[in-house]
């Protein structure tokens, strides 16, 4: 089966999951569903990792087998990962840290290598980036990047790329997919307080306020905006992504709020709801109402 060849740019948890992933349902046959995998076969296409770009001391020049492990790096292990004769190279910083993850990654010392450059000489087909949310500079120059060596491009962090009209013209000029912006989690917040808005709707039930925090920067709002026709009202918005102040934990936690009119007027309909994520992707995520 054809393999689609990817670049990966920040080695961190969720790249630690995908390559993980590759490994762990590289054997994965059949028609039947298999969890935690929406399509096995997606045009005849496997994924096989053939770069990857960090600018952590414990990651840059290592296997990206074991950069995956290196700390900061918390994520479960559930899979056995080969080395795979791809090492991480240092790619710029830029904006790709936030003051309060400073304390924590340690920046390696090793000079900056060509990003454009390793991408075309690895044959590299798609660059998924992994940046930290809050990466808006780090996330543009790696696009460009893509763009210089001929990849396609998947960002999966809130900044405006695929969603800006002057970026999507010139990937569509070189042939090139760009896909984005953000990416959820299969049960996780966002997800599931789409969920939620649906309900609301389908009551039905009028709106006056709806709070998802963290919001994650303006990016996420369109995936609620989607199911209730309204634009959000933005309450708050905290980046806690690039500065989350204390230790890396396992978890990620979100809570939402929605309010709104029902029958009669009588009682305004309130829900909240706390989502509680583990940094697994192999480890359902919970939530209460």
């Amino acid at each position: 089966m054809a393999k689609i060849r990817v670049a990966l740019v920040g080695v961190g948890n969720c790249a630690s999951s995908l390559v993980q992933g590759v490994k762990f349902y590289q054997n994965a046959t059949g028609n039947r569903a298999i969890p935690g995998i929406m399509h096995l076969d997606l045009g005849g296409y496997h994924i096989a990792d053939i770069a990857a770009f960090d600018i952590a001391e414990g990651k840059v020049g290592r296997d990206s087998s074991e950069a995956i492990a290196a700390s900061p790096n918390n994520t479960e292990r559930f899979a056995a990962v080969r080395p795979t004769g791809v090492d991480v190279r240092r790619g710029p910083t830029h904006d790709g840290i936030g003051r309060y993850l400073r304390e924590t990654v340690i920046e390696s010392l090793q000079p900056v290598d060509d990003v454009a450059g390793i991408l075309r000489a690895s044959g590299a087909e798609i660059v998924v980036s992994y940046l930290p949310v809050g990466s808006e500079i780090a996330a543009r120059w790696y696009a460009e990047q893509a763009l210089a060596a001929g990849c396609g491009y998947v960002n999966r962090i809130p900044v405006f790329i695929a969603k800006d009209a002057r970026w999507r013209e010139r990937f569509r000029e070189r042939g090139l997919p760009l896909i984005g912006d953000d990416i959820k989690s299969q049960v996780g917040a966002t997800i599931v307080h789409r969920v939620l808005a649906n309900l609301f709707r389908d009551l039905p039930a009028q709106f006056w306020q709806e709070q998802q925090l963290p919001k994650r920067a303006a990016a996420r709002a369109p995936a609620i905006n989607r199911q209730t026709g309204r634009r959000q009202q933005q309450v708050h918005q905290r980046d806690l992504g690039r500065n989350l102040a204390g230790q890396i934990t396992r978890e990620h936690v979100a809570r939402c709020r929605r309010a709104g009119r029902r029958f009669g007027f009588a009682q305004p309909a309130h829900r909240r709801l706390r989502c509680r994520e583990a940094l697994s992707r192999s480890v359902a995520p919970q939530a209460y109402l």
